[in-house]
């Protein structure tokens, strides 16, 4: 284990949790986060190797860029052999994700992925275990954001810190987004960027996780309208999807969907505390 280191379409799902409440107030500095590419796969273990992403390497350095200049703090940044899927797994399921995804408040990654049978899959370089399928985080595996004082206490062992999570990837926010992250989303977690179907990455879209970050944290702008914005293209028409949960004190579709489209970096945390019901949002755009 590695210690050191223009056409949008809406929907909602309800889905049962805790609750959190919205205010400003969230300063810059303490604000961290950690980084993870992939541009070549041929030293991975050998059921991970896939073609090569050219430009994840610029995708993320310029998104780095951006965050430090917002005040941000890295805690770090693993290219290629250095990316292994237990950094975002659930230590329940065997993963060291309090070591890494989720010890931080913000995580991203660009890599390859897919969607299939209800579930997201990442992949990545390496694993902490000789199985070959730890290559792939999936989405059933992933809990981020957890409070010690959920109301199931399963996922308790470990404190979640991380609040937002960019999935750089193929499918991340496909067909079915509730099937995909209704469990992620279950104990803590604001907000997910990601993209619907094949999302194609080159030179004139390796600067949109920068772009998005120079507004949505480097500013306060509003996460939907800047991801959509950082994601239109004139050469390559990605279509890109955010996702968000409510809470049980509001159980509307309404109050889901007002957080989908005005949510910005200065809302505090959605915590929780007890069971309950709400509502999770989510939205596509394609550039």
């Amino acid at each position: 284990m590695r210690l050191s280191k223009i056409i949008t379409l809406s929907g909602a799902g309800l889905l049962f949790a805790g609750f959190g409440f919205v205010h400003e107030g969230v300063a810059d500095s303490s604000l961290t986060y950690g980084l993870s590419y992939i541009n070549n796969f041929s030293s991975c273990d050998a059921d991970c190797r896939k073609s090569q992403l050219k430009y994840a390497d610029d995708q993320i350095n310029q998104l780095d860029t951006q965050l430090r200049k917002a005040g941000m703090t890295k805690q770090f940044k693993y290219a290629n052999t250095f990316v292994q899927s237990t950094d975002i797994v659930e230590d329940f399921h065997d993963g060291y994700d309090y070591y890494f995804a989720d010890n931080v408040n913000l995580y991203a990654i660009t890599t390859h992925g897919g969607a299939d049978d209800g579930a997201y899959r990442a992949v990545y370089c390496s694993s902490a275990s000789p199985d070959y399928r730890y290559c792939r985080a999936y989405s059933y595996q992933i809990v981020l954001g957890e409070s010690i004082n959920n109301f199931n206490n399963i996922y308790s062992s470990h404190v979640g810190k991380l609040r937002w999570l960019i999935l750089s990837t193929c499918h991340s926010m496909d067909e079915s987004p509730m099937s995909l992250w209704s469990n992620t989303f279950n104990y803590g977690l604001d907000y997910l960027l990601g993209y619907k179907g094949t999302m194609r990455l080159g030179e004139t879209t390796d600067e949109c996780l920068a772009d998005f970050a120079r507004n949505a944290f480097g500013g306060e702008s509003k996460f939907k309208k800047v991801w959509f914005s950082a994601n239109d293209d004139w050469w390559i028409d990605n279509t890109a999807g955010v996702f968000t949960c409510g809470d049980p004190l509001n159980p509307s579709s309404s109050y889901s969907d007002n957080r989908r489209d005005n949510y910005r970096r200065t809302w505090t945390p959605r915590k929780i505390y007890t069971s309950g019901t709400f509502y999770c949002s989510w939205s596509y755009h394609k550039g």
